[in-house]
């Protein structure tokens, strides 16, 4: 399978090992010089330096004989302008973007977007169907469930991942903490940064390790992660 990947970054390379490793071919496109730098030296592939929302940058980067286009740039308009182009000018049938206001999900699917992400619309619609806000954890999947992304709200303080800084987690080649939600503000992760109780993370993984990864967050002990 040929995939489109643009914009975006520690889910942009979380994704990109994935289907990497899956034996994919991929075509990624980013605007950011420096990252495009990392993502093509992390990875060992060719990355795309360019404004994703112009046809001629997909163009030139081979987005014509691409399966599947996945959209991850911050702004929810340069997402749906790339899947629009991806549809219609290079006849991607199976297009996926994330989105930051979560109105934002109905609108993208009516107009033909197949997958649409977001953090906060998957919070509120999990909120409607738990009884105890300790147990909200929720999953999305898309690309065939091949990928999940987790929302876990760290409310237990005697969660053993608390504590703990990015790079000192375990297996974390199963999964990736793209983003932490604290104190109303937004934390882009780095390997330095810690969890903390009333932490709220996001996390990219495969649907086949979603349940081991959550397992693994939840833990209240010491064990290593495949006990």
């Amino acid at each position: 399978m040929k995939v489109l990947i643009t914009g975006g970054q520690n889910e942009a390379d979380f994704i990109i090992k994935m289907f990497k490793e899956a034996k994919h071919q991929l075509i990624v496109v980013n605007s950011d010089q420096k990252y495009c730098q990392y993502l093509s030296k992390e990875n060992h592939i060719k990355v795309y330096i360019g404004d994703p929302t112009q046809i001629s940058v997909l163009h030139d980067a081979g987005a014509m004989d691409c399966d599947l286009a996945i959209a991850l740039c911050p702004n929810d308009e340069d997402n749906f302008v790339i899947c629009q182009i991806s549809k219609k000018i290079f006849g991607i049938e199976k297009v996926v973007c994330t989105v930051s206001n979560p109105n934002n999900v109905d609108v993208f699917h009516k107009l033909g977007v197949n997958s649409v992400v977001s953090s906060t619309y998957l919070l509120l619609q999990t909120i409607k169907v738990e009884s105890s806000f300790e147990n909200v954890v929720k999953a999305l999947s898309f690309e065939q469930d091949k990928i999940a992304m987790l929302e876990i709200v760290l409310n237990k303080k005697n969660l053993a991942i608390i504590g703990k800084t990015l790079a000192q987690l375990e297996n974390t080649r199963l999964y990736n903490i793209s983003c932490i939600y604290r104190n109303a503000q937004v934390v882009i992760p780095s390997g330095n940064t810690e969890i903390k109780f009333g932490d709220k993370l996001f996390v990219i993984t495969t649907n086949a390790d979603k349940d081991e990864v959550i397992k693994y967050i939840q833990k209240t002990s010491k064990r290593a992660f495949n006990d």
